[in-house]
C-alpha cells in the first residue's frame, strides 16, 4: 500500500493492520504529489463537480455520486500510469 504522510496514515495500529493482512507499506516522499496517483482522481472529479454547479446538500450529492461514477478503469490505469507505476 502507498500512502502520503497524512498524520491519520501514521497513527497506531496501520501498521499492523497491514502487515496482518500481508500488505506492504510504502510512504510516499513529502511534498510529491506527482507520484500520487489519488490527485489526478480529485482533479477530474472536481472538474466534473464543476461543471455541475450544485447549489443544494442534495444537489452536491447527487453530482459527487456521477462524478465518482464517472470514473473508469481505463481512468484508473491512466492515473496510476501517469505517477509511474505501471508501463
Amino acid at each position: 500500500m502507498i500512502l502520503d504522510n497524512l498524520a491519520t496514515h501514521k497513527i497506531r495500529g496501520v501498521r499492523e493492520a497491514l502487515d496482518a493482512a500481508g500488505a506492504r507499506l510504502r510512504y510516499l516522499p513529502p511534498y510529491s504529489p506527482d507520484f500520487n496517483p489519488i490527485e489526478p482522481m480529485w482533479s477530474k472529479i472536481k472538474q466534473i463537480l464543476r461543471g455541475h454547479a450544485p447549489r443544494s446538500d442534495e444537489q452536491l450529492l447527487c453530482a459527487a455520486k456521477k462524478a465518482f461514477q464517472s470514473i473508469s478503469v481505463a481512468d484508473c490505469k491512466g492515473f496510476f500510469f501517469s505517477a509511474r507505476y505501471a508501463t
